[in-house]
């Protein structure tokens, strides 16, 4: 008897060193297409299993195992992983370029990020890298970047990370990097874009660090303790923590540490000397305002408070407990901001600057004091907090969103453009640029900031598809004004971007009604297949219908002219072909719509009398004119079908709501209503659930409750 069930279950349960013995059992007396591909895996999850223990040493010993007994099985990118965690770089070298021969793309991709985290901080250990590898590549610029990062210059840090391609080794450290450049400040955006980060990344520790430096010190500080010590590290730079900060932080909110709420207060005297006498005087009104708090009372400032930590305390206390109330915080604020200047007027970027541009982005933003009657003061303070911060990217996108909200387009765009000029590469700011440009109808900008932003984001759609329906209106426009020149050259440029075949075919058929409304007499423009695009003759004529409709030109000249004149009877076929386009067009453009069914209603009036048609294709006519508002045609099909089907609740729904749509032919008589109930209750036997729900509309409608009047 085989052991293969019991090693295929062993595998299945992750009792790899069961199922390590039992396929090496197999290989003693099976062919390798038995055992060798259920051994690898065994061998894998070992070796994954002692990594997550700590013991990396016997994990590679596992790898190096599976290698001599399993022939012909890749490396695995946790294998390289491992080889490089342990300094092992020729070996780690020699199995990425096995793996390259025949790994597929995701593997090998995520082999290459573990590379790629060795690369940046030991480049000459890689030095057996081809040349052309992504992982040397796209190394340099990665590193550049994080080098003028940790400098602080983060516009040259975002210069070099354009240089990335978006499927790169360093996609992961790009995430990283722009969260710390454009999201500071913007706490829910970097958890939205570090989000991407899964954890298996090298990167991931990173991001990790990234992502809590951005939270408050309340939700901080409790889970300090579990972060590696290179993390808390980079956690204290990027909060601007000195050395002594992050070692009281260390000792208070250890996991063996006393509760670190016990006495805070003695706690921040021992350390008055170590942190420094103005930190410790910022740590002791919070630690006075919490105590406050949790008591219910009014904060008291220390005998030695000065004039802005009295009105700090104050500012906190009212928002608090007056937090309803515009005035007081107003008031309360305005305070903090007159204490913060008695020393003098504050230059902007400078200390005092920074904390009053965040107290009044905080009294706009936060507080939403934009939407209360005190909003001009609140937008005079934000437009302040952009010249005190002008390095605050978030303080400029508020300004530029407040401004746009007031429909004051001039001044968002002066407000965008002292944006651009610090962060040109700006993705968010770009694409309001692009919003500002269209809302103001200046469709050359438009196109020069959507230029911009695909050359940074290729699949920005948005970019493409509000371009093209602007251009597209450009050319309605200048159709209906007579000018057929303007119309083709806007045509010509939304060809440009549009990226799917129906907006392509919504360009043909512009383009053919300018060219019909340009034609004198009778002459034909295009054969009926260019003008009405690929397909059903009758539904793209209906489209080209439309299309003239909105462009101003009447659809009967451009359909004439197009060699696409409506029949004056219709075939089972072409009616359905009707119907789909009707379906289509419905949502996009009604009232054009119904001008363009004006041309097609004497051979739809007749319609219903087709002998070819079938109940379901009553059915497929009575929801397309439903769809397009064509009541009378649709009254017709429906008492067509309860000819064929006496009472069918589908069709008598159709039939009462068409005549009683829009409170014509007054109500429903009372015979009308008792068949509406059994259609209501037929249909839900029958399981007809939209019918039903269509019925129970109309009784509520025409039926009100005598109680309630619903």
């Amino acid at each position: 008897m085989t052991v293969e069930p019991y090693a295929r279950q062993a595998l299945a349960a992750g009792r790899y060193r069961e199922a390590i013995k039992h396929f090496r059992t197999l290989s003693a007396s099976e062919p390798p297409s038995v055992w060798a591909e259920g051994l690898a895996a065994a061998y894998r999850g070992r070796a994954l299993e002692l990594s997550a223990k700590g013991m990396p040493r016997e994990a590679l010993a596992i790898w190096e195992n599976r290698e001599w007994r399993c022939p012909g099985a890749r490396p695995e990118p946790e294998q390289i992983a491992l080889l490089l965690e342990l300094g092992e770089y020729e070996d780690a070298l020699a199995a990425y370029g096995r793996l390259q021969s025949d790994a597929p793309p995701q593997t090998l991709n995520r082999a290459r990020t573990h590379l790629a985290a060795t690369y940046l901080s030991e480049p000459e250990s890689l030095d057996g890298l081809d040349p052309d590898d992504p992982v040397r590549t796209h190394g340099e610029a990665a590193r550049a970047a994080l080098t003028v990062y940790c400098d602080g210059d983060g516009g040259a840090a975002s210069t070099h990370l354009q240089a990335i391609p978006y499927r790169s080794p360093y996609r992961d450290l790009v995430i990283v990097l722009k969260a710390l450049i454009h999201d500071q400040g913007d706490g829910h955006s970097a958890e939205r874009r570090l989000g991407g980060i899964e954890t298996t990344s090298p990167f991931a520790p990173l991001a990790e660090a990234a992502r809590r430096a951005g939270w408050t010190e309340a939700e901080l500080l409790p889970t300090f303790h579990e972060l590696s010590e290179p993390q808390q590290r980079l956690v204290a730079s990027l909060r601007g923590w000195p050395p002594q900060r992050l070692a009281l932080v260390r000792t208070l909110f250890h996991p063996d540490a006393a509760d670190p709420s016990a006495d805070l207060a003695t706690t921040l005297v021992q350390w008055r000397h170590e942190v420094g006498d103005t930190w410790f005087r910022q740590q002791r009104i919070r630690l006075v305002f919490h105590d406050a708090l949790s008591r219910g009372i009014p904060p008291t400032p220390p005998e030695d408070a000065d004039e802005l930590e009295c009105a700090l305390l104050h500012a906190w206390h009212t928002e608090a407990w007056h937090g309803d109330d515009p005035a007081e915080l107003l008031a309360a604020w305005q305070a903090v901001i007159e204490a913060l200047r008695a020393a003098g007027e504050p230059s902007a970027g400078d200390g005092v600057a920074l904390r009053i541009a965040a107290i009044q982005r905080h009294l706009a933003d936060d507080l939403a004091l934009l939407e209360t009657p005190l909003a001009a003061e609140a937008e005079t303070a934000l437009t302040e907090s952009v010249a005190l911060d002008p390095e605050h990217r978030h303080g400029h996108e508020l300004l530029i969103q407040r401004h746009r909200a007031c429909g004051r387009l001039t001044q968002a765009r002066r407000a965008l453009d002292r944006a651009l000029a610090r962060w040109p590469e700006d993705r968010t700011l770009l694409q309001d640029g692009l919003e500002i440009a269209l809302e103001g109808e200046a469709l050359d900008d438009a196109l020069e900031f959507a230029r911009r932003i695909l050359v940074r984001d290729p699949i920005n759609r948005r970019a493409r598809h509000v371009l093209h329906e602007a251009l597209v209106a450009r050319a309605r426009a200048a159709c209906t004004e007579g000018d057929p020149q303007a119309a083709r050259a806007a045509l010509d440029q939304a060809e440009a971007w549009a990226e799917s075949p129906p907006a392509r075919a919504q360009i043909d058929r512009l383009r053919t009604v300018v060219d019909a409304s340009c034609k004198g007499g009778h002459d034909t423009v295009g054969s009926p297949r260019q003008a009405a695009g690929e397909g059903p003759a009758l539904g793209h004529a209906l489209a080209l219908a439309v299309e003239a409709q909105l462009a101003g030109q009447p659809p009967e000249t451009v359909l004439a002219r197009s060699g696409l004149r409506p029949p004056k009877r219709l075939e089972r076929d072409e009616l359905l072909d009707l119907c789909r386009g009707m379906q289509e067009l419905a949502q996009e453009a009604p009232e054009a719509l119904d001008r363009a069914l004006e041309c097609y209603a004497p051979a739809l009036r007749r319609a219903h009398r087709i002998r070819t048609l079938g109940l379901e294709d009553f059915a497929t006519v009575c929801e397309a004119l439903r769809a397009a508002g064509q009541d009378e045609l649709r009254g017709r099909f429906a008492r067509e079908a309860l000819r064929h089907r006496l009472e069918d609740p589908l069709f008598l729904v159709h039939s009462l709501e068409a005549r009683y749509r829009r409170g014509q032919n007054g109500q429903p008589s009372s015979r009308e209503l008792d068949q509406l109930r059994r259609a209501f209750r037929r249909a839900r036997r029958d399981d007809e659930k939209r019918t039903a729900h269509r019925a129970g509309v109309l009784i509520k409608q025409w039926m009100p409750d005598p109680a309630t009047g619903d």
